[in-house]
């Protein structure tokens, strides 16, 4: 697995030209891990610290670091494990790819119009990937029975009132990116940050670092 490298955010001066702006910059995730998304921040974080986690509880308290999972040192532990989430597509992609990196079992649900394209790109990361009949809220359903029934966790980025702490840890890593922004502007206020919204919680990570550092 990759270190964690600053994607480049890019000064377009032309374009803040043009909307008579002082300067304009675009954070280019395009080059985040394998993923090529900011998505590999969030869930793939959320299933090392499940897996940390699960370690710590076997083990009376040891924490695996990142090194020491991708050794394999922990992997009879870990292959127990089976992270399962719904999707429609890009978060689903990012708990496989965090499941494969991590050591264990995957499995995903998408809804009956998840393109073909997409199923494909979460079963590259070895995932199982099950198609349901039915649209998002059917698959969720169905990815909480099966985790109740079996014994998996599911890995999701939206918190209700008894699951919060796996939505949590996504946003909490959400906002690297967020934290290298800040650094490579080195602390210049900004009076606008644009974002795509989804679910809330890439959003909600945006927030919460511009909205403490003040910038």
């Amino acid at each position: 697995m990759a270190r964690i490298q600053a994607t480049t955010l890019h000064d377009l001066p032309g374009l803040a030209r043009e909307l008579n702006l002082s300067s304009l910059h675009d954070k280019d995730e395009s080059t985040r891990f394998t993923l090529k998304s900011f998505k590999a921040l969030g869930s793939a974080y959320a299933v090392f610290r499940l897996i940390q986690q699960t370690i710590a509880s076997a083990r009376s308290g040891e924490l695996g670091t990142p090194d020491q999972l991708l050794s394999g040192r922990y992997q009879a532990t870990v292959s127990e494990i089976t992270v399962t989430c719904a999707t429609d597509g890009n978060h689903g992609r990012s708990v496989a790819w965090g499941a494969q990196t991590f050591g264990c079992r995957c499995v995903i649900y998408v809804h009956a119009v998840v393109s073909e394209g997409r199923t494909k790109a979460i079963a590259a990361f070895g995932a199982e990937v099950i198609r349901l009949p039915g649209n998002y809220d059917d698959a969720v359903r169905h990815a909480a029975s099966q985790a109740q029934q079996h014994g998996w966790t599911v890995v999701s980025d939206t918190c209700d009132e008894d699951y919060r702490d796996i939505p949590i840890d996504v946003t909490h890593d959400y906002g690297v990116m967020s934290r290298e922004v800040v650094r490579q502007l080195k602390n210049e206020p900004s009076t606008h940050v644009i974002v795509q919204a989804g679910v809330g919680a890439f959003a909600a990570s945006v927030c919460a670092v511009f909205g403490f550092t003040g910038v």
